[in-house]
C-alpha cells in the first residue's frame, strides 16, 4: 500500500484503479465492493492531503484573476 500511497501523492490520476486492483487481488473483495471501497479510500487520501497542506500553510486562499489569464 505504500507504493500506492506514493503514486497517489506524486501523480494522482488513476489511483482508484490501483486501489481496486489491490482490494481485489490482495483483499479478496468483489468488483462492486472494491469499487465502493476504492472511492472511500480515494476521498480519504484527498482529504488527508488537503488537511496536510492547510496545516502547512501551502494553500493560496485568495487569487486575483488578472487580464493576462484571459
Amino acid at each position: 500500500m505504500a507504493a500506492v500511497g506514493f503514486y497517489d501523492g506524486f501523480f494522482g490520476p488513476g489511483i482508484g484503479s490501483f486501489f481496486m486492483l489491490v482490494l481485489i487481488v490482495i483483499g479478496g473483495f468483489g468488483v462492486t465492493q472494491s469499487l465502493g471501497e476504492a472511492k472511500l479510500y480515494n476521498f480519504s487520501t484527498n482529504l488527508a492531503s488537503l488537511i496536510f497542506f492547510v496545516i502547512g500553510g501551502h494553500i493560496l486562499w485568495a487569487f486575483h484573476w488578472s487580464k493576462s489569464w484571459i
